[in-house]
């Protein structure tokens, strides 16, 4: 089932379809993301306490919600590279609910298992009532689970890297101390080795790549990932042999007939309808998941949802000024 990319195929993929290769900022949430900066000049924020210009929340609420850690630098020596790395969370504001817990995590390994060569950074967003425990699991595990899996097949990388999303998925499945049936986590994760960049993709969080163009100074973003969600056909067409339904809520509900154009290309491009193509279970208002890769969510991995990533590769130049993961 699994597949690898180049980042000129997945540029091809969106640009087939008809989705711009230039990136544009996507609108301002409630709910800001994690985000992993790679070779990304790290932003300074100033908190006051005011209120005119942030909603409901203070500069002073936003900067308590807010964790950032210190910039800092790796290298690899032997590819002559030199990382520049910062990492930032924000606990999103739900107005019933305003203790929610930060569902994000995020993981940074230099010199990964002992190899100065190496460097891993990796983002996982959770979801459902268990959802920081899902994030915060597969966090905790991924490096045990890739020192495992390298050793086990440590001629083959990219079968190694697969493995460990599907392990840690079991791996959760099976403690007893989460509730995943309606739970789980994305993971958006980028391993460094050398010149060569693996990013593996479970789910609809994001990496994109700032590409400096030829003789000029303008950097265009580029996506490295390419988001697995319902808005896909190949998404929709490898889960519906499970017995997964795709709907949106006004077509459960029978307020909107039955189709499958919901306008957007492979979602990769930002829902602002609020009603997305969703997985169900045939004949039943669950699990409503409106992604179609995850790991956990055991109830929607019985119609389809899997937690085996999809790999893009590339090899690192000197146009490339910086990744984001988020």
């Amino acid at each position: 089932m699994g597949c690898t990319v180049s980042k000129e195929d997945v540029r091809t993929r969106h640009s087939d379809a008809g989705a711009s290769q230039h990136r544009t900022p996507p609108p301002t949430h409630t709910q800001p993301p994690t985000t992993t900066h790679l070779d990304a000049q790290p932003q300074t924020t100033t908190t006051h306490n005011n209120t005119n210009d942030t909603g409901p929340l203070s500069k002073s609420d936003i900067g308590q919600r807010t964790h950032a850690e210190t910039a800092d630098v790796a290298t690899i020596p032997s590819a002559g590279i030199t990382l520049r790395y910062a990492q930032l969370s924000q606990r999103g504001y739900y107005p019933d609910d305003l203790d929610k817990a930060n569902q994000d995590a995020l993981i940074v390994l230099p010199q990964t298992l002992g190899d100065e060569s190496h460097f891993f950074a990796g983002v996982f967003d959770g979801h459902g009532s268990d959802g920081d425990l899902c994030s915060l699991f597969v966090r905790d595990s991924i490096e045990m689970a890739l020192h495992a899996a390298l050793k086990q097949h440590p001629t083959d990388f990219e079968r190694a890297y697969r493995s460990v999303f599907t392990q840690i998925n079991h791996a959760l499945h099976n403690n007893s101390g989460i509730d995943d049936s309606m739970s789980g986590t994305t993971a958006i994760t980028a391993y460094l080795r050398g010149r060569e960049l693996t990013v593996a993709n479970v789910g609809d969080s994001r990496a994109i790549i700032g590409e400096q163009q030829k003789n000029s100074k303008r950097i265009i973003a580029f996506p490295l990932s390419s988001d697995q969600t319902p808005y896909r056909k190949d998404e929709r067409e490898r889960i519906k042999p499970h017995g997964a339904v795709v709907m949106s809520c006004d077509q459960l509900e029978g307020i909107e007939p039955l189709h499958e154009n919901w306008g957007l290309n492979l979602g990769d491009e930002i829902d602002n309808g609020g009603d997305p193509p969703r997985v169900w279970a045939q004949g039943k208002n669950f699990p409503g998941c409106a992604f179609t890769r995850s790991i956990g969510d055991s109830v929607a991995e019985s119609i389809g949802v899997t937690a085996e990533p999809e790999l893009v590769r590339e090899d690192i130049t000197q146009n490339d000024k910086f990744r984001v993961l988020a």
